[in-house]
């Protein structure tokens, strides 16, 4: 079989990861890893992105489209599998569990100094999401969904 030459970096992960998850070493280093996570570092390692390299970030920055496109496809994904696969109170459960430990505190603060970038892009934002809205043949039901 020859390889599909067209195929992404988001399938190549796909391909990649089905074959690791079988491997029951690779889960538990996954818990491991996600056991470790550090988000007091967080800070440190933002302002390393930022400022050690600033074409790096503005690469980032470019392709926000389509790291926001992948994030939408896997959103839907989500909304079509989980309903499936999960009951109400396995989640709720779950999502409560999650919830009582965020950062509150720092969420909020994060969101007062976001304000005024969002401030000034929100005109752009309403506009885009007016052109959005309006345009509904490509929703299920012709329905905002927000």
């Amino acid at each position: 079989m020859e390889p599909d030459m067209n195929r992404g970096v988001i399938s190549a992960a796909d391909g990649i990861l089905g074959q690791l998850l079988e491997s029951p070493t690779v889960k538990d280093n996954i818990r491991v890893l996600l056991n470790n996570l550090d988000p007091d570092s967080s800070p440190a390692l933002v302002r390393t992105i930022l400022w050690k390299d600033p074409e790096v970030i503005l690469g980032l920055l470019g392709s926000l489209s389509g790291l926001a496109n992948i994030l939408i496809y896997a959103l839907h994904e989500m909304s079509v599998q989980i309903p499936e696969k999960f009951s109400p109170g396995l989640l709720n459960a779950f999502i409560g569990s999650i919830l009582k430990d965020i950062d509150s505190e720092k969420l909020n603060e994060a969101i007062g100094n976001m304000k005024p970038v969002i401030d000034g892009i929100s005109p752009l934002v309403k506009e885009q999401w007016a052109i959005i809205t309006n345009n509904k043949e490509g929703t299920q039901d012709g329905k905002d969904h927000v």
